[in-house]
């Protein structure tokens, strides 16, 4: 990682110009009318207070407009004629009751289990993040989207069907993600911390 941020001889991550810095705090008005004093940084603290709701809620948003663009890509192309909100909502709550509190707790286990950052510890966490999550989130959102249409009976189909493809088609960019995570993200701040 020091190749990364070292600049002859000057590694950026090591001189806190990633750090946050401290806001000033500012008077509240309310205080001074003898109304009650809220704090500027109370939405910080509640998010630390409950990261598993920080995740999901950030997961949810994120699962939403991802699904939003695809389809607005797939609109312009032609390959669609319109927006599917229906389906734009069951992959936003996919992402805010399952996948976001999972992740957390996924990326808790990992940072427990390999906390060093060597590259042993790095190709594990890549690795198993291919091998386990890749296929347990891939079968979740199938799952999820035909539970929630009401086609349950086609899930053993879909499974049998999509997954393999969807792996081995995503594959090459999520391996690239990851590694881009664990290797350059992690190295000054954690998904557990974002």
């Amino acid at each position: 990682m020091r190749a990364f941020g070292a600049i002859r001889g000057f590694n950026i991550f090591d001189n806190g110009l990633f750090a946050r810095k401290p806001r000033p705090q500012k008077r509240n008005n309310a205080s001074q009318a003898g109304g009650q004093p809220q704090s500027s940084s109370s939405s910080t603290k509640s998010w630390q207070s409950h990261p598993v709701l920080k995740a999901a809620y950030t997961s949810g948003s994120l699962s939403l407009a991802g699904d939003l663009v695809a389809q607005l890509y797939s609109k312009q192309t032609g390959s669609a004629d319109s927006l599917k909100w229906d389906r734009s909502a069951r992959m936003g709550t996919f992402g805010l009751l399952f996948y976001g509190p999972y992740q957390h707790w996924w990326y808790s286990l990992l940072n427990q289990r390999w906390p060093l950052k060597t590259s042993s510890h790095f190709l594990t966490k890549v690795f198993l993040n291919q091998v386990a999550l890749g296929p347990l989130v891939t079968s979740a959102v199938f799952t999820w989207n035909l539970l929630l249409q009401n086609k349950a009976s086609e899930i053993p189909q879909k499974l049998k069907q999509d997954l393999v493809p969807t792996m081995v088609n995503g594959g090459p960019s999520s391996f690239l993600v990851i590694c881009t995570t664990f290797h350059m993200l992690f190295a000054f701040k954690s998904v557990l911390d974002l």
